[in-house]
């Protein structure tokens, strides 16, 4: 049944793709939210939370505030968090609750950089679509604020927790740069990459980190003829890519978040729910997926471990 899960966590939703996109870039990151899903970010979907010094805020919206539209209120609490410190920007992130009353974000990220003087934008996250989608509303959103810089310079986008497969995926980040192309972890990261491709020529392409953790994955394909890939396209790809210099495999990269038609291969698969995920598992002898895809594969197929945070939290 499509939409139905026997076996998998729900996804890390949108807005924690926001938070994560724009977590490291100098901005004051606003969750509009009572505070529920600033936990969720802060306790499952953001492990930097607890170690750096990038700003992320709850506006703790009150159900009162919320149920009459006092918007007057969001943005007072907001210039008064602005003034704390000196941001590069301040970033209005949306969650279920101003998306069913219909708070206009916009409007309200407008006043306040009238009244700080700091650039300021809205990103329109409801928390009912996976991290991907708001990562990359965010990252485009970003990029459409700061277009100038942005044509001007190389970046880096979507080289977030949520997007990671072991933790030395960015020990190689160095040997994946190029001074004349911006590069992206994953798809969230392409519509705002071609959008800087338009006005200033600069190409793009996405690629991901060949990790030791990685290379040491690949190794693992071994004899296999029919490989299954369960994660995000940019980790997925590269994985593909690293063991097809051995093999010669037939490899299928599936996933269950956003997947770009230009940098995929015709037997890659979206998942739409865990019965397609399930009827890929049975034409695979090995697959590659978060450890807590295992409860969930109808298959014989040696597994291997490819965590993905924005699956089980871990």
């Amino acid at each position: 049944m499509k939409g139905f899960f026997r076996y998998l966590a729900p996804f890390a939703p949108d807005y924690s793709g926001a938070v994560s996109a724009l977590y490291a870039e100098g901005g004051l990151v606003v969750l509009c939210d009572p505070g529920g899903c600033s936990g969720n970010v802060a306790g499952y979907d953001e492990p930097r939370f607890y170690g750096d010094k990038a700003c992320f805020y709850s506006a703790a919206i009150r159900e009162m505030d919320t149920i009459f539209g006092r918007d007057d209120k969001l943005k007072k609490k907001i210039c008064a968090a602005a003034s704390f410190g000196e941001y590069k920007f301040v970033a209005l992130v949306g969650t279920p609750a101003v998306s069913v009353i219909g708070t206009d974000l916009t409007a309200a990220a407008k006043a306040v950089e009238k009244e700080t003087g700091i650039p300021a934008f809205s990103v329109n996250t409801s928390g009912m679509e996976n991290y991907s989608f708001g990562e990359a509303k965010a990252i485009l959103a970003l990029v459409k604020k700061f277009l100038p810089e942005y044509s001007e310079k190389i970046s880096i986008f979507g080289a977030t927790p949520l997007n990671r497969a072991f933790d030395d995926d960015l020990v190689s980040i160095a040997s994946e740069l190029s001074s004349e192309e911006t590069l992206c972890f994953s798809p969230g990261a392409l519509e705002a990459c071609r959008l800087i491709k338009e006005k200033s020529g600069i190409p793009y392409r996405l690629s991901y980190p060949e990790s030791p953790s990685l290379l040491k994955a690949a190794e693992e394909a071994g004899s296999a003829k029919r490989v299954l890939i369960v994660h995000q396209q940019g980790v997925g790809n590269t994985l593909r890519n690293i063991i097809r210099r051995t093999s010669d495999a037939d490899i299928t990269v599936g996933s269950f978040f956003l997947q770009d038609a230009e940098f995929a291969e015709k037997q890659d698969l979206f998942f739409q729910g865990e019965d397609e995920l399930i009827a890929a598992s049975k034409e695979a002898d090995l697959i590659y997926a978060d450890p807590m895809y295992r409860r969930a594969l109808a298959s014989d197929a040696r597994f291997v471990p490819l965590v993905h945070c924005a699956l089980s939290g871990c």
